[in-house]
């Protein structure tokens, strides 16, 4: 008879798998840090974040530029970003993004949210802030 350890666990595929994506885009004017969307792991289930995307693009000039910036970030105790785009630069069409494939698995109670700011004086951006997560049971 095997002892427990040696039994392995069912892959994903056979772990109730669904996928929750979460996505936010708009121009906005400028802004302090907003929450733009927000998941939290439910009880008896893990998520594993599958790609996570930011883009930010300047729409119209502001008066006194600053940064503009999507981030995604996870807390589950700590607080870690996993994709950030910043931009300072003030000219119509300027544009920084970043798509992560990447493998994380966050925990029951676990979050991750996606956020928008823009500090800059006047003028406008957009921002672009998603991702993919598969939840499956523990």
């Amino acid at each position: 008879m095997p002892l427990s350890s040696e039994i392995a666990r069912p892959d994903f595929i056979d772990r109730s798998p669904s996928t929750k994506d979460q996505s936010f885009s708009g121009t906005l004017a400028p802004h302090s840090l907003t929450v733009r969307w927000q998941y939290t792991v439910p009880s008896n289930r893990s998520a594993a974040i599958g790609v996570a995307e930011c883009y930010v693009l300047r729409a119209t000039v502001a008066t006194v530029s600053s940064t503009v910036n999507d981030m995604i970030r996870t807390n589950s105790g700590v607080t870690i970003i996993i994709n950030d785009a910043r931009m300072i630069s003030n000219n119509i069409g300027d544009k920084e993004g970043f798509v992560i494939p990447i493998s994380y698995f966050i925990y029951s109670g676990g979050f991750i949210n996606g956020t928008t700011a823009d500090v800059s004086t006047g003028g406008t951006a957009y921002h672009f802030v998603a991702i993919s997560i598969i939840e499956l049971d523990k």
